[in-house]
């Protein structure tokens, strides 16, 4: 029976609060407007946060990801590398028919 007195004083309790909010409208409205909107403010900062950081990757191998990186002129400062100068390396880049030269300007990566 020890469960049926801390359910009774349970109840007493919730009673007595809506009696006090009752009493006191614009704190109710002021109160549970505060509760929604930290209940809000954290469901959508920790969405956010799975969406960035926690949601494993959509790859089969996510340990085997790397960064290609390219570092340029400033101390210490890095750039992502487009794609066509990633794959520079691979295959280079072809002349096209009747050109003459060396077969482009450096930052050139286009196929012909």
């Amino acid at each position: 029976m020890r469960w049926r007195s801390w359910l009774d004083a349970l109840v007493l309790e919730f009673r007595s609060a809506l009696r006090r909010l009752a009493k006191n409208p614009a704190f109710a409205v002021v109160a549970c407007s505060s509760l929604a909107l930290g209940i809000g403010a954290n469901t959508a900062a920790f969405g956010g946060l799975y969406a960035v950081l926690l949601r494993p990757l959509p790859v089969r191998d996510p340990q085997t990801l790397a960064l290609v990186s390219t570092k340029y002129a400033g101390p210490g400062t890095q750039h992502s590398m487009p794609y066509p100068a990633y794959t520079y390396p691979a295959r280079p880049p072809t002349r096209s028919r009747g050109s003459k030269g060396s077969g482009g300007t450096p930052g050139d990566y286009s196929r012909n």
